[in-house]
């Protein structure tokens, strides 16, 4: 997991795979994936990893509309009435019919989104920032019978947080510390986007001085972990830092990915904590 989007729920709570909807080759829309032993949950120690399979056929829009257009064309050429053919319901009769006809060719793709839940503390996270993804991954949990999903909220706003961490002398505080990128929008929402330098500037400044809010930053926390924070209050691109060992001192790919497993989930938990500390606490 990459990215974080914080919720939680009753501590002690685990899903029952039992009840979840698995899925399987061919079958569209969201559903869980088999991950081990023919269960949708990977457990270790009281961290769940679950992972929702969204299968689809991607036909792009510019393929449709072009097959549309020559599809008229076609007719107009054929019988000459350009009447119908710039009536709605025709060119949305021949969209139908062009939609209908690619989806029988398209090949079927699957997209993949992880769910970490830590039963033991109620924290549940999900690897994007997409709100289109969460609402899809938070539908598939109530279809399943989860208990109710509430997102993290703290006391302070982050943007105004990372505002004034930016505005600062020596830009750290917490165990925080500015990176080397990001995002300043204004009201009118036009974006300065600052990648790879030092933050660490008159210039930076002095657009913070002119009202300039912060979208997202880059921060490192306690020198381990590598961050950007979202005035959103989600966190993407997460890259720890401490060596992990390699595979060849596992017995196993299992053996691997749960020793993994256990790191990040440890690593982001203390992460999760600091930052909402640093925001104030929850609200």
């Amino acid at each position: 997991m990459k990215n974080i989007t914080i919720f939680k729920t009753e501590p002690g709570w685990k899903p029952d795979a039992s009840n979840m909807h698995i899925s399987c080759q061919g079958m569209m829309g969201n559903s869980w994936k088999i991950l081990r032993n023919d269960s949708p949950i990977i457990d270790v120690n009281d961290q769940l990893m679950l992972v929702m399979e969204t299968q689809e056929k991607p036909i792009p829009s510019s393929t449709v509309k072009n097959e549309v257009n020559q599809r008229i064309a076609e007719f107009i050429k054929n019988t000459g009435d350009e009447v119908m053919a710039k009536g709605k319901k025709f060119r949305r009769d021949i969209k139908e019919q062009v939609i209908a006809s690619l989806n029988a060719k398209a090949f079927i793709t699957s997209k993949y989104t992880g769910i970490w839940i830590d039963s033991k503390t109620g924290i549940m996270c999900i690897d994007t920032t997409s709100d289109s993804k969460i609402d899809d991954v938070l539908k598939s949990m109530y279809k399943n019978d989860f208990p109710t999903m509430k997102r993290v909220r703290t006391k302070y706003e982050a943007g105004s947080t990372m505002r004034k961490l930016l505005a600062s002398e020596d830009q750290s505080e917490n165990g925080f510390s500015v990176g080397r990128s990001c995002e300043l929008i204004s009201d009118g929402m036009q974006s300065i986007k600052y990648k790879n330098v030092s933050l660490d500037t008159d210039e930076v400044r002095g657009h913070l001085l002119h009202d300039r809010r912060v979208k997202k930053l880059e921060l490192t926390y306690q020198n381990k972990i590598v961050f950007t924070l979202h005035d959103n209050f989600r966190i993407s691109g997460i890259k720890i830092l401490e060596a992990i060992p390699d595979a060849e001192e596992y017995e196993s790919a299992e053996a691997k990915f749960d020793a993994d497993f256990a790191i990040m989930t440890g690593m982001y938990s203390e992460l999760i904590g600091a930052v909402v500390e640093a925001l104030g606490g929850e609200a």
